[in-house]
Parts: C-alpha cells; sequence; structure tokens
C-alpha cells in the first residue's frame, strides 16, 4: 500500500465521521439557526465595504473562518482530550467503551435513542495505543490546541467553519457574542431553507457533546490512523511531514466535538467541504484565512433579526437595520425584533 493510499483511507474514515453528523433536510420546519454577533459586525456583514466591483447588492453571504481562526483556546481539543482523560480509568471503563459498536450508529438529527447495538466497541488495548499514537501526533495534551497563524501542533486548514445556535435569544450568547452589555444582534432564518441554499462545497452539522458519540468517531477512526502512524514510522517518511498531513486530515473530525460542559450551547456548524478551497473568495488577514460562503444567508422567509437585550437606541438602530435588508430583499426583508429575554 503506498503513502497516498494509506491516507486516503484516513481520510475515507475521516468523511463517514463526519457524515454522522451532518445535517440532511429531513428536519422540523420550525427549527431554526441563529448566528450572533456584534453590532458592528452585523452592519459589516449587510452592507459590506467595499462592494465587489459591477456587482449588484443582492442576498447576504457570510465569511467562514479557518479552524485557527477561531478565539476559543479549548476548540478542537475535547476529542483529543477525551482519550486522554477516559483512557486512565483502566479498571472502570464506562460503558460507552465497552459495549458493541453497531454497523448502523442512529441518526443524529435528534438526539440518539442509544440501545445496545450502537455502542461503539473500543479494547482496552486498543484504547490505550490510541492514547500513545495521540501523544505522538499532537505532542502531549498541554499542546491539544489549534494552531495559531505562525505555529502550533494542529493544522486545521481543511476546515472552514461559521457556527450557529438552535436557539434564536439565548442570554448566554448574548452575553459572549454581544458584549456584557448584550448589545449585539442575532440573525435568523429556518434551518431548513439554510440548507436548500447552500451548495454541495457547503453543509451544517451538528456539533456533539457526550461522550458516547466521541468513543464512536474514535471506534471509527482508530484502526486507519493506527495504520496511517505505523506507515509513516516504518518507512521512514519525514516524520514531521508525515505527522503534520494526518493533522490535517482529521482537522475536520476535530472541530465537531465539544466539552459537555457547553452543551447548552446546541451549536451547528456549516463548514466547507474537504476539497480544496478552489474557486472560493479568499480574505487573509492578521489573525488568519477566511473564504466567502454561498449567498443564502436570510433569503427565504421567516428570517428575523433580534437586537440584543440591552441594545442602546433600539429604534435608530432597527431603522438603520431595515434600511439595508429593504436594499437587499424589497418586500422580502426580514423583520427586526428586540430580545425577550430578561437582561440583569
Amino acid at each position: 500500500m503506498t503513502a497516498r493510499q494509506v491516507l486516503s483511507n484516513l481520510q475515507d474514515r475521516v468523511r463517514q465521521v463526519v457524515g454522522y453528523q451532518r445535517i440532511s433536510d429531513t428536519i422540523d420546519d420550525e427549527e431554526e439557526i441563529a448566528h450572533f454577533t456584534s453590532w458592528e459586525s452585523c452592519c459589516k456583514i449587510l452592507d459590506p465595504e467595499p462592494r465587489p466591483k459591477g456587482k449588484k447588492v443582492g442576498a447576504i453571504a457570510l465569511w467562514a473562518g479557518e479552524a485557527n481562526c477561531l478565539n476559543d483556546p479549548l476548540e478542537g481539543k475535547a476529542l483529543l482530550l477525551f482519550v486522554q482523560e477516559t483512557s486512565q480509568m483502566v479498571t472502570d471503563l464506562p460503558s460507552y467503551v465497552t459495549g458493541k459498536y453497531g454497523r448502523h450508529p442512529a441518526p443524529v438529527d435528534r438526539q440518539p435513542d442509544y440501545d445496545q447495538v450502537d455502542q461503539p466497541h473500543v479494547e482496552m488495548t486498543t484504547w490505550l495505543d490510541l492514547r500513545s499514537i495521540l501523544r505522538n501526533i499532537y505532542g502531549p495534551p498541554e499542546n491539544f490546541v489549534p494552531d495559531l497563524p505562525v505555529s502550533g501542533p494542529i493544522t486545521a486548514s481543511n476546515a472552514y467553519l461559521v457556527s450557529f445556535c438552535r436557539e434564536a435569544d439565548r442570554l448566554d450568547l448574548w452575553r459572549a457574542y454581544g458584549g456584557n452589555a448584550a448589545d449585539g444582534v442575532s440573525l435568523v432564518m429556518p434551518l431548513r431553507e439554510a440548507i436548500k441554499r447552500v451548495t454541495n462545497a457547503w453543509s451544517f452539522y451538528r456539533v456533539a457533546y457526550d461522550d458516547r458519540s466521541k468513543a464512536r468517531a474514535w471506534a471509527v477512526l482508530y484502526e486507519p490512523l493506527k495504520r496511517a502512524f505505523d506507515y509513516g514510522m516504518t518507512v521512514g517518511l519525514p516524520r514531521d511531514k508525515w505527522l503534520a498531513s494526518i493533522r490535517k486530515i482529521l482537522s475536520p473530525v476535530l472541530f465537531l466535538f465539544k466539552h459537555g460542559e457547553y452543551r447548552s450551547e446546541r451549536e451547528v456548524r456549516l463548514m466547507h467541504s474537504f476539497s480544496r478551497v478552489g474557486h472560493a473568495e479568499v480574505n487573509p488577514n492578521g489573525r488568519g484565512t477566511f473564504i466567502r460562503t454561498d449567498e443564502f444567508f436570510l433569503d427565504s422567509p421567516r428570517c428575523r433579526l433580534i437586537l440584543g437585550p440591552t441594545c442602546e437606541k433600539p429604534k435608530r438602530k432597527a431603522a438603520v437595520l431595515q434600511t439595508y435588508l429593504a436594499e437587499r430583499f424589497g418586500k422580502r426583508a426580514p423583520t427586526v425584533q428586540r430580545s425577550a429575554v430578561p437582561f440583569q
């Protein structure tokens, strides 16, 4: 087997795991996604400057940040740390590790009703071997963080992401994305309509927070990952270059799993496909690289914008937003509302 075939097999398994998290269009019509952002960023999204030459004002597109541009230091860490933390329970591994792994895992478009056949199977020796492999690929657990633009253990250039929440008006997200005064904006649209409007290069994925989903991911990834790691070590390929190739392939998986303490976020991520960025519009800046998404956002019925609960001068800001929206969507312009959550 050649080096190309070994890496291709690993990438196929990565696609399989990522596919478990993909959200299909067989969802409830009432489900929504919301992109929380600051007032300033919202205005730039709705009225970008400078406008492309010769391009009429139309549907809104977002910028997907390369995964190493994300501002959360815990991003890309939960799935790796899960192996380190769980494997320490040598005499009492949980059932989600010792149970039987099914051929067809439960759908992820709803909270899975797990049964015995859906429990992933990872032997004790396998789990400990996996921990050793990951330490060799990524270094010690304290280094399990995404790349900074110039250095770091994870190469994330295969993952471009935009984050959404499945709740449109959440106090904790107002505080996180709208500043301490919750003076931000939530841009909301039906999830089904968003899925219909993105091309094959983009898909929506559910972020998983539960340990069983993480164990299932590693149950699928272990064999091709071990084969790729062993191949590079035995054939005598340049170690750093080979491990960097493995990290790049694994990258999209890492950003679809988070620690259970963030479960309330109910995050959905729009992610670019595994293919090269190709013709996508690229925008490098001081923090990293961003690519332009499809023009889909807010371009469907039942979209709306929500101003944060302590928004200053809400009537003026609502008028500004309505002007931007009317210019793009005419009579189909989304409505502008005020947050209904109590803020203290």
